[in-house]
């Protein structure tokens, strides 16, 4: 089983030559809700000494940008929600399979909500099938920000049906420690290695919670993501969390589309 340690980093962390430390969730300003450039994602990452995954909302233009430098490992990434309003996080070996994904996945499902695509959650797992990725369950006990295990009480995902899942992220830095310990405890239950990653959208969270996993190219590690790596880091306070909400909030309705995009949500349930 991973060995997860709950600790405050402090940089720079040392690590074994052969080891990544990797943030495998965060966000740019081209997720929905985002609001860091490529560029200071990239600056964060190298200040700390780590590698990210940007993984935005139905969105690669950031992992796109930052695949054109090669100081920073970046591990190819994306965040996609479902028309019930569950995520799942993909991850890729190359860039290029990230970008096949989109554009045959994502991009023709993509349509009045950029937050949302226009398929199932079975679907999805399914269409998923004809690509080279790993599956992520990111925040899975976090019930009113996509956590999968909604998706299984209501029935809308047979419990059979999560075999496809290839990782369950364990430390999310925008859960809660309890909802954390309820996604560790399903992952021992599944048998399914574990990661973590600060689900940032600000840039004192990069890096507040990583992934040590071995690998000097991105290729090395998607596949040794599957050996039960260590994960590290805490949880934002919640004074942060509510503070990053309000933000969201204010891009959201700011936007040209924010109350089109706002009524879509409340009539797919997933805003009281």
């Amino acid at each position: 089983m991973t060995n997860i340690s709950f600790q405050k980093i402090i940089y720079p962390l040392p690590s074994k030559q052969e080891e990544r430390l990797i943030d495998l969730h965060v966000h740019s300003e081209y997720s929905l809700d985002g609001f860091l450039t490529t560029d200071q994602l990239l600056r964060r990452a190298k200040r700390l000494g780590i590698g990210l995954a940007i993984c935005d909302h139905n969105e690669i233009q950031g992992s796109r940008e930052a695949s054109h430098q090669k100081e920073i490992m970046i591990v190819p990434g994306i965040e996609v929600t479902v028309k019930s309003g569950t995520h799942l996080l993909f991850y890729f070996k190359n860039h290029s399979e990230l970008e096949n994904f989109f554009k045959e996945v994502v991009l023709p499902h993509k349509k009045n909500n950029p937050f949302v695509i226009d398929l199932c959650l079975p679907d999805l797992l399914e269409e998923a099938k004809q690509f080279e990725c790993l599956i992520g369950s990111p925040h899975p006990f976090d019930l009113q920000k996509g956590g999968i295990q909604k998706a299984l009480e209501s029935g809308l995902l047979l419990e059979s049906e999560t075999e496809v899942i290839d990782l369950i992220e364990a430390v999310n830095g925008m859960a809660s420690r309890k909802q954390n310990e309820k996604a560790i405890n399903w992952a021992r239950k599944m048998n399914k290695p574990t990661i973590g990653g600060s689900d940032g959208h600000l840039e004192n969270q990069i890096g507040t919670v990583v992934t040590k996993v071995k690998g000097s190219a991105a290729e090395e590690v998607f596949e040794n993501l599957k050996n039960s790596p260590s994960i590290m880091g805490k949880e934002a306070t919640r004074l942060l969390k509510g503070y990053i909400e309000i933000k969201k909030e204010l891009k959201l309705v700011l936007r040209k589309d924010g109350l089109k995009i706002l009524t879509d949500q409340i009539q797919r349930g997933l805003r009281k």
